[in-house]
């Protein structure tokens, strides 16, 4: 199997758990929050130190969650990686992609052991079109350097 079948693979589903929304305006799961809404994608926050942001609905894990979900994004600090992704596994989810700088070898190894499609180390707003702003500088680069894989 290529590595690109995984992202292809996530990217096909329609509910994603979002696990690391911050309560900061300008933070990284903002953007990608914004990101992957305008693409079609229903999401499903998850914080576990708020119950509402901008008056929508945050659950404390994705276990909480009351509806299907198909896939989850984990935006996490990595020392709550791997509990999140027990949940996501517990909860049934098969396809996880653990944001570049949010995996550990555990929570990877975890992952791998439990057969679940796996997207690791790989930035989602590189694959997730359309590409804008400054992602798209840094898909160029990495298109560039051989770091970035087509999609199949």
């Amino acid at each position: 199997m290529n590595e690109i079948s995984p992202i292809k693979q996530f990217l096909s589903q329609k509910s994603i758990a979002l696990i690391g929304f911050s309560r900061k305006e300008k933070s990284f799961s903002r953007n990608v929050f914004a990101q992957l809404s305008k693409s079609g994608y229903e999401i499903f926050t998850v914080n576990p130190n708020t119950d509402s942001i901008n008056g929508s609905t945050v659950y404390k894990t994705v276990i909480d969650i009351p509806y299907k979900i198909d896939a989850a994004l984990l935006l996490t600090p990595k020392a709550e990686t791997l509990n999140a992704a027990r949940d996501i596994v517990q909860r049934g989810i098969k396809n996880i992609w653990i944001q570049q700088f949010s995996e550990t070898p555990e929570a990877i190894a975890y992952c791998r052991e439990k057969d679940v499609n796996l997207v690791s180390g790989k930035c989602i707003l590189m694959y997730c079109e359309p590409v804008k702003n400054i992602h798209s500088i840094h898909r160029f680069i990495s298109k560039l350097t051989g770091s970035y894989r087509k999609m199949k």
